[in-house]
C-alpha cells in the first residue's frame, strides 16, 4: 500500500546517472531514456534504434517543500499539506534527513507519543520534574486523526534551561498519510512551532527521517543552532527506537504493554489497519482490548 502514496526520498539515490537535455544520461554507455523511459539514444551505435525492451520503470515524482517525493504506483492522495510553508510569517527550517536502525513505523510512533518528552527528552524541552500529559479531544475518520494536548513545555532557547519556567503548551497531532505527520506545539502562544514530520521508509528495519519546521520565535537563533539542537534530539529518540523491541510493527498485545498515554498509537494502529497498511484483524482486537 505505501507503494500507492508519495513519500519522500533522498536525491542522492539517483546520482549514478546524469541529466543530458532533459534524457536521463546511463553513466555506463551513456544510453539516454526520455521521461517516459523509453531509450532514445545508443551513444556506441547511435544510427541503429534501440529495441523496444530498452526501457526503464518511470515513477510519478513531484518536489514540494524542499524534498522529492516519489510514488512507486498510482497515486491515491496527494502530498500531505504543510501550511506554514507558504507563509511569510514563518522562518522555514528543512532539518535531515536522519537515518534510524527502525520499522518506519515505529519511528513516526515515537514522534506522536508526548508522553516520552520528559524522559528522553529531559532538559531540552521537557523535563522529568513535570512529566504529567493531559489529553484533550481525539478524532479518528478515514481521512486521518487528529490529537489535542498539553505538556509541560520548558524553553529551549533559555540558556542552562534547568532553572527555565515551565509553561503548559497546548499543542496538536494530525495524521493524514502513513509517514507523515503534522504538529502544531504551542498552539495561540509565543512559543507556537509548527513541525512538518515525513519518514521515508528504507526496508522493514530502517528508515529516514526528515523534519520542516515552521518558526515565528528565536530570530537571534541562527539556523545553524536550531539544527544543531534537533540533531541531539533526533539522535535521543534514535537510542530509544532502535532499542524498542520487537523491532517489527506489532499488533500483538502479548508483545508490547499498551499505557493510557498510548492512545494516540492505538488509533494509529486501528487507523493503518482499516486503511489496508496493516493486515491482521485478530491482532487488532487484542491490541484495542488493552487500551
Amino acid at each position: 500500500m505505501l507503494g500507492k502514496i508519495f513519500v519522500p526520498i533522498e536525491a542522492r539515490v539517483f546520482t549514478l546517472g546524469r541529466i543530458e537535455k532533459g534524457n536521463l544520461a546511463c553513466p555506463y554507455h551513456g544510453l539516454q531514456f526520455n521521461t517516459e523511459g523509453k531509450c532514445v539514444l545508443m551513444p556506441a551505435t547511435p544510427d541503429h534504434a534501440p529495441p523496444n525492451r530498452a526501457f526503464i520503470r518511470t515513477y510519478h515524482v513531484q518536489e514540494k517543500y524542499g524534498i522529492i517525493w516519489v510514488c512507486m504506483g498510482t497515486p491515491k492522495r496527494d502530498i500531505p499539506h504543510f501550511p506554514q510553508w507558504e507563509d511569510s510569517a514563518f522562518r522555514k527550517i528543512l532539518s535531515g534527513p536522519y537515518r534510524i536502525q527502525a520499522s518506519p513505523f515505529r519511528v513516526l510512533e515515537n514522534f506522536i507519543d508526548p508522553a516520552h518528552f520528559p524522559f528522553a527528552h529531559h532538559g531540552i524541552f521537557a523535563t522529568s520534574n513535570h512529566p504529567e500529559i493531559i489529553f484533550g479531544e481525539l478524532k479518528a475518520s478515514s481521512s486521518g486523526i487528529c490529537l489535542d494536548f498539553k505538556f509541560w513545555f520548558k524553553d529551549f532557547l533559555v540558556e542552562n534551561n534547568e532553572d527555565a519556567v515551565v509553561t503548559l503548551l497546548p499543542c496538536r497531532y494530525e495524521i493524514f498519510h502513513p509517514l507523515v505527520v503534522y504538529f502544531q506545539n504551542g498552539i495561540g502562544t509565543n512559543d507556537y512551532l509548527s513541525i512538518y514530520c515525513a519518514i521515508t521508509p528504507i526496508d522493514e528495519n530502517e528508515s529516514q527521517l526528515w523534519l520542516l519546521f515552521g518558526v515565528m520565535f528565536g530570530e537571534d537563533v541562527t539556523d545553524a543552532s536550531f539544527l544543531e539542537l534537533q540533531a541531539t534530539i533526533s539522535e535521543q529518540d534514535a537510542r530509544i527506537i532502535e532499542s524498542q523491541r520487537p523491532q517489527h510493527f506489532s499488533l500483538d498485545s502479548q508483545k508490547e504493554i499498551h499505557l493510557p498515554s498510548d492512545r494516540l498509537s492505538l488509533a494509529y494502529r486501528k487507523w493503518l489497519f482499516e486503511q489496508g497498511i496493516l493486515n491482521s484483524k485478530v491482532q487488532l482486537n487484542n491490541a484495542t482490548e488493552v487500551a
